[in-house]
């Protein structure tokens, strides 16, 4: 079990992040801008932006016949505007206050998940939340059965938004053993969100997000050829915002070609 409070940092998922903003970057093809007013939470002054990156964690699970679930959280690590980042004392967050998500997800695949098993997602129930106390911890999904976990110890999570609906979506193993997902999704604000997100009015209908890893972020049972329980200990990636569904065949691309880069690492 890996359990992680929000101020802790280390310097390994620092790198790990960095070596997913090539896969987001490639996701980002169609994002649109969207503005953020973080001053309620912390944040020194309203920003333009295009991505939110992040990190996530999962516990996948058989629901039998090659249809499996997805429960976990995506911990918002900060905000992107084309190639520049948001500075952190601007957006605040990580800094004042937590952008998280929790989300459990379906999938139906062609075939048992093993390595190569590309599958659709087939729904989504996703809670977008503000936590200006940093009260929360994090369980990382590990095996035999450790689910990925949010606790709020001090009950003031902000509800921002929610995703119930999937437009479109793909998940599953990359050839290389890592874990990897793409999904477009539907956007709806409360009415604290409308107050974070303040433009474009109306906001952006849809969500897509891209997260993936490297093998060394998964762990199977009984193993990655035909498995009944991932644990996805550590994804990478983010989130931007449209009006169109994305396609997923962009990010899928950026994933191969961050699968091959991290492969070369580990053999040099």
């Amino acid at each position: 079990m890996i359990t992680l409070k929000k101020y802790v940092r280390t310097a390994v998922a620092s790198a790990v992040i960095a070596l997913g903003a090539g896969a987001a970057s490639t996701a980002m093809a169609a994002s649109l801008p969207f503005t953020v007013d973080p001053t309620a939470f912390g944040g020194s002054s309203i920003f333009t932006a295009d991505f939110v990156s992040g990190q996530s964690s999962a516990l996948i699970t058989s629901l039998g016949g090659n249809n499996y679930q997805s429960q976990g959280w995506i911990t918002y690590t900060g905000f992107k505007n084309g190639a520049s980042t948001v500075n952190g004392l601007v957006s605040g967050v990580n800094t004042f206050y937590d952008l998280f998500a929790t989300f459990t997800q379906t999938f139906s695949c062609g075939s048992a998940l093993g390595v190569g098993v590309t599958c659709g997602v087939t729904s989504i129930d996703l809670k977008l939340y503000a936590d200006a106390g940093f009260g929360n911890t994090y369980v990382s999904a590990a095996l035999p059965g450790t689910a990925a976990s949010v606790t709020d110890t001090d009950a003031d999570d902000v509800l921002l938004a929610f995703a119930d609906t999937v437009t479109s979506g793909v998940a599953g193993l990359d050839v290389l053993g890592g874990a990897f997902e793409n999904v477009n999704t539907n956007f709806v604000l409360t009415n604290a969100g409308k107050a974070y997100f303040i433009a474009p009015i109306p906001f952006h209908e849809l969500a897509f997000s891209t997260f993936n890893n490297t093998t060394q972020g998964i762990a199977c049972a009984p193993d990655c050829a035909a498995a009944t329980t991932v644990a996805v200990n550590s994804e990478v990636g983010g989130s931007d915002f449209n009006k169109i569904p994305e396609p997923a065949t962009l990010a899928l691309v950026g994933l191969g070609l961050l699968g091959m880069g991290a492969s070369r690492r580990r053999k040099a």
